[in-house]
């Protein structure tokens, strides 16, 4: 359960970065 939480967390960490990646590049 630890390990699936840390990875969700892990996930979203890097779909905030990408899209303001995406919002930077616009």
């Amino acid at each position: 359960m630890t390990r699936f939480f840390i990875l969700a967390v892990v996930l979203l960490l890097l779909r905030e970065s990408s899209a303001q990646e995406s919002v930077i590049s616009y």
